[in-house]
């Protein structure tokens, strides 16, 4: 069976795409608790929606990201070799 290598650019980019979604998340909590008047101690209260929001926005950057690398796959141009 093939080893699966990832690379440190690779951990790098996920790492960064889990971070954005992080602070995605905080910012509309952020943003809900300033609109709806609660108190401040909703950011740490609400910290586990935050990252199940988190886990949701990832996933769907997930999904997007193979759909457009599935697409790219499809129509990329095959390379015959002439001999």
């Amino acid at each position: 069976m093939k080893d699966i290598i990832i690379t440190r650019r690779q951990q790098q980019i996920e790492i960064a795409s889990v971070i954005v979604c992080f602070i995605i998340s905080f910012g509309v909590n952020v943003y809900a608790i300033i609109s709806y008047h609660a108190p401040a101690i909703e950011m740490i209260t609400s910290i586990f929606y935050v990252l199940a929001f988190t886990l949701v926005l990832y996933v769907l950057w997930v999904i997007i990201r193979l759909v457009i690398a599935g697409v790219k796959r499809l129509f990329k141009k095959k390379t015959t070799i002439k001999y």
